[in-house]
Order: C-alpha cells, then structure tokens, then sequence
C-alpha cells in the first residue's frame, strides 16, 4: 500500500498550521482551520492538483476553534462529510471552543 503524503496547509501564515491535506487512496483534509479560512484551505487543496470535491472526509481533531472553525464551510464546498469525536459535538454544534 503506498504511504500517504501530509501536506501542511497554513491558514493563518506560514508557521500557523491548524489543517492538512492527506494525500493517499482519496483525498483527506484534517481540521478545519478559524472560521472564515474555508475558502483558504478550498483553494489550496486545489492548489496541489486535488478537485476539492474529490476530498472523501473532513477530521477534526479536537474542539478548539483554530481546529474546527471552518467545517461546516469546507462541507458545503467540499461535500465531504465531517468526523469529529462525540465529545466534541457541544463546540462543533455551537460554534464556539469549550473552557479548558
């Protein structure tokens, strides 16, 4: 099987990563950047020769805001679904990062 490749997708500057682009069998992206970078991250899966709608799957990792702030945006471009652990779903419904 071949390895998958990570490409880093800067959202906020070069040195600020909160999503990637798994390159292997179909197209992933994981996290989902601050609200507002959908079409930053749409255009850069682009970018690196990937039709966005060919992206199978969109992770969240974890509900912080810089991680799951586009989703709902990167879905409706995509079509993707999204996958984020249960635990998360209050942030992910609400729009907004839970305390520490």
């Amino acid at each position: 099987m071949p390895r998958a490749k990570v490409v880093p997708l800067p959202v906020t500057g070069r040195h600020h990563i909160n999503a990637y682009l798994l390159l292997g069998r179909r197209p992933v992206i994981v996290d989902a950047g601050t609200p507002g970078s959908g079409r930053k991250i749409y255009e850069q899966v682009a970018d690196h020769g990937v039709d966005p709608a060919d992206v199978s799957l969109i992770v969240l990792t974890h509900g912080h805001i810089d991680h799951f702030g586009s989703a709902a945006e990167l879905h409706r471009l995509t079509g993707a679904p999204v996958a984020g652990h249960v635990a998360d779903l209050g942030p992910y419904r609400s729009g907004r990062a839970r305390e520490p």
